[in-house]
């Protein structure tokens, strides 16, 4: 295996050991979002109403997420950081509104969330653009068009290739002259 299938197999295998990371953080946003915190959306405190909104979007979010790394698409790395990104913001503005009310556990405990958030963000970034530099220094990418040419095919002036001799008809050196007749009447000779 060349190095740019070396380095394309191991950016692979990170993207696939992410999509745990993505599947505990839809579990934790569906079920804070749509069952435990679910009845602080409509209390008309607007923390608690976009952290509730966040917990939601953000479980249809890492769905996508995780699908996307499932299907070995690099773009979830991005996704997750940004998703990840946000949803650190919201937990950590929420856990010290949450402290400034004396909800002293679960505003501690938000603020674990946030830390572990955005350290997933980073996580996720760091493989992006490892996988990116890696890439980078590889060489040509498997949609970079390289043009390849086997030893036989030589370019002739005009930039357009000379087939190769193939295994059928008699080699004819390019000097020759060609047959008496031209290269039909030749042919039709050999057959009989």
């Amino acid at each position: 295996m060349d190095r740019a299938g070396a380095i394309e197999e191991q950016s692979r295998s990170r993207l696939r050991s992410e999509i745990f990371g993505m599947l505990i953080a839809l579990a934790f946003c569906a079920f804070g979002g749509f069952f435990y915190y679910a009845h602080l959306a409509g209390n008309g405190d607007v923390v608690d109403t976009v952290f509730v909104w966040t917990l939601r979007v953000g479980a249809v979010g890492f769905a996508i997420c995780a699908s996307l790394a499932f299907g070995g698409q690099r773009v979830a790395l991005i996704a997750d950081a940004v998703l990840c990104s946000a949803l650190t913001l919201i937990l950590i503005v929420t856990a010290v509104a949450w402290l400034a009310e004396s909800v002293y556990v679960e505003g501690f405990l938000l603020g674990i969330a946030g830390a572990l958030a955005g350290r997933a963000a980073v996580r996720s970034w760091h493989e992006f653009t490892a996988w990116r530099d890696a890439a980078a220094e590889s060489g040509p990418t498997p949609l970079t068009i390289v043009e390849h040419r086997p030893e036989s095919v030589q370019p002739t002036p005009s930039g357009v290739p000379l087939p190769p001799p193939g295994p059928s008809g008699p080699e004819r050196q390019p000097s020759e002259p060609p047959p008496e007749g031209g290269y039909l009447a030749e042919l039709g000779r050999e057959d009989d």
